[in-house]
């Protein structure tokens, strides 16, 4: 998974990123924190309204917009088609030890704490999610 997010965080829009292996996917999904001033450009590329991160995190069409940009890097970055983001999740804040589970030193507990708040979304949306901090999973194609 570190190789997949040194290739994906390589994205202009991308400030964090996790990837996760889902049980439920055939391919893994990506949490990220978007960087604000490429977010906002992008929007205003698409013609996407919003007042800043919060609001512009939940727009369907930017966030399908994005996933295409992740697409295209892991291509560009050689990744095999198992290897290419299925879905997104854009978060309008970095995860720390405050809005996530106790973090430790295990990358793979890491990466299962980071999902906790975004679970919902990265389920397509279908469990709860805390209001105002995560967009909607888009998948791909």
């Amino acid at each position: 998974m570190l190789q997949l997010e040194s290739i994906y965080r390589s994205t202009n829009v991308v400030a964090n990123i996790c990837v996760y292996a889902a049980q439920d996917k055939n391919k893994p999904v990506a949490i990220i924190v978007p960087a604000e001033p490429a977010l906002k450009k992008l929007a205003q590329q698409n013609g996407i309204e919003g007042n800043g991160l919060e609001d512009l995190v939940h727009s369907k069409k930017l966030n399908a917009i994005v996933l295409k940009e992740l697409q295209n890097q892991g291509r560009t970055g050689g990744l095999a088609g198992f290897e290419m983001i299925e879905g997104v999740v854009l978060a309008d804040e970095e995860w720390t030890p405050a809005n996530v589970s106790t973090l430790d030193s295990v990358v793979d507990t890491k990466r299962r704490n980071t999902l906790i708040p975004c679970q919902g979304s990265c389920n397509g949306g279908t469990e709860s999610q805390p209001q105002g901090h995560l967009g909607q999973v888009q998948e791909g194609s």
